[in-house]
């Protein structure tokens, strides 16, 4: 029988999946953004396919301008995607510890021996810490409520949990992570 924490955590076993803390404003917004944003790039390639020819400084602008928006296309999707499908999946298996963050099963996934994790505790939430330069974890994207210590490195999990979720779940943790 699976134990849950709040409204996201849920345990079964050595098993744990973390849904995604879904900013629905942000989520909303980019969703409409996106859609501008496509028309724009959509009128830019069919420009630049007709400037090509005439103007090829026109033309290499458009081109810069479009690897910009590739990159916009790909950070809205994602965290889009993220906010209402994404989950962090936590196993413990064989004395290594496993986070994969996906949604619908793609995404990146690390693997931790359990006997180099040390001080794993809670940060309060929405605290900065020096390796988010770029504020990912309002997204959800990036961060979390419970981190540790791997091989003089700190690692984040539970983005966005709020801090009773995240000290129970850490509670857990320690009780299998010793």
């Amino acid at each position: 029988m699976a134990q849950v924490i709040g409204t996201r955590i849920e345990i079964d076993g050595f098993n744990i999946q973390i849904k995604s803390a879904n900013n629905i404003f942000v989520s909303l917004f980019l969703s409409f953004w996106l859609v501008g944003w496509t028309f724009g790039g959509i009128f830019a390639i069919r420009a630049l396919l007709t400037e090509w020819a005439k103007n090829i400084g026109a033309a290499l602008f458009l081109l810069f301008w479009l690897c910009g928006w590739v990159a916009g296309e790909f950070f809205a999707l994602v965290t889009i995607l993220w906010g209402f499908f994404g989950k962090e999946i936590l196993s413990v298996n064989q004395g290594i510890f496993t986070i994969k963050r996906s949604a619908f099963g793609i995404g990146p996934r690390k693997e931790y021996q359990i006997i180099k994790i040390s001080n794993l505790r809670t940060t309060a939430q929405g605290e900065p810490l020096a390796t988010d330069r770029y504020n990912r974890s309002r997204y959800g994207l990036y961060g979390g409520s419970i981190v540790f210590d791997y091989e003089g490195k700190t690692i984040m999990i539970g983005a966005g949990l709020p801090k009773p979720d995240a000290e129970e779940l850490a509670a857990f943790l320690k009780g299998i992570v010793r």
